[in-house]
């Protein structure tokens, strides 16, 4: 039975504000923030609806987050995840690589959970791949309606 859900963040709740921008997040804001009246939000937008959606969910089931670098600690990000998280993990700062399926056993014990009781969300086929080969359920996010059309296979929630 499903008791936790691992959520990616860049691209799940976090994305460029330019649409065409196909590289990563965290490349983007490290690159961009040493610059003088760098502006986080100039660049970056929330997704404001899976936000909504996550702090309902955190009433049925734990959150946690397993993100590969470290964009979510900047304060504007902080402000909005600090609290719907149960923990949130880094790969890099673990070491870890997402695409490493020893990564999600690994953060499987440090969330005291078995894997068959982790779902995980993540954009990345590569990523899903890693976390089914250590017997995670998976989601391989594109959109909202089809993440909360999902979600329903695996837990009983409703809005």
């Amino acid at each position: 039975m499903i008791s936790a859900l691992l959520f990616d963040f860049a691209r799940v709740f976090l994305f460029a504000k330019n649409k065409n921008y196909k590289g990563e997040l965290n490349a983007l804001h490290k690159q961009l923030s040493p610059s003088p009246g760098y502006k986080f939000f100039d660049y970056f937008k929330f997704n404001e609806e899976l936000l909504t959606y996550a702090e309902k969910l955190k009433t049925k089931v734990d959150l946690y987050m397993f993100t590969s670098g470290t964009i979510q600690e900047t304060p504007e990000v902080q402000m909005k995840i600090v609290d719907l998280f149960k923990e949130i993990f880094s790969a890099q700062k673990l070491s870890l690589f997402k695409t490493d399926h020893g990564a999600y056993v690994d953060i499987a014990t440090r969330m005291g959970k078995t894997p068959e009781e982790i779902l995980f969300i993540d954009d990345a086929p590569s990523n899903i791949l890693a976390a089914q080969e250590a017997q995670l359920s998976t989601i391989l996010y594109s959109n909202n309606l089809q993440l909360m059309t999902e979600l329903k296979n695996f837990i009983n929630f409703t809005i």
